[in-house]
């Protein structure tokens, strides 16, 4: 077995490191179902291609499999909607402005949905298995792609206080100070 090599150091210009440190914007945070608060993942890349730049980052599939797939009956005897669930594992990499790999990222998640159509069912627990996997990798970034709402906040609203970014900061920062 090799020893593992060590990372060379990553520099991200100063703009980029404190965009990545900003406090979420309000407007950029969206609630579900069950009140829990995230940025929507088209979003994500949007704010991806601005901080890292249009091609400076990239994601990978790394698993995919429906972990589940059923039609209910309903009480009546007839069939009803189709339930199924998607597991997706991905790899989100960005670069710096050398093209210099950051990261990789990786995470995943499983989602479900349930429609009238088995295909329509299919496609839309995929496509929102491969959003979440793309949210959770963004994530450990910074605040800009959704770590500040991890933070406990009063019940029913976003925590929006800054957390700093778990990338390196631009080597001209003699100082970083946290953010509590």
């Amino acid at each position: 077995m090799n020893a593992p090599t060590p990372r060379q150091p990553v520099r991200l210009s100063a703009a980029q490191y404190e965009k990545l440190c900003d406090a979420l914007h309000p407007d950029r945070i969206s609630q579900d179902g069950k009140g829990f608060h995230h940025v929507e993942a088209h979003d994500i890349e949007a704010v991806l291609s601005k901080v890292f730049g249009f091609g400076m980052w990239s994601t990978r599939i790394l698993a995919e499999e429906c972990v589940a797939e059923d039609q209910v009956r309903r009480e009546d005897g007839t069939l009803g909607n189709w339930y199924v669930s998607y597991q997706v594992r991905m790899r989100l990499t960005a670069y710096d402005p050398h093209g210099a790999p950051l990261g990789p990222w990786e995470d995943g998640t499983v989602e479900t949905a349930a429609q009238p159509q088995r295909g329509g069912a299919h496609e839309l627990a995929y496509k929102s298995a491969i959003s979440g996997a793309l949210k959770r990798c963004a994530r450990a970034m910074g605040n800009q792609f959704g770590l500040s709402l991890y933070r406990k906040a009063p019940k029913g609203r976003p925590a929006l206080v800054a957390v700093s970014s778990t990338l390196n900061p631009p080597a001209s920062d003699p100082v970083i100070r946290a953010v509590s």
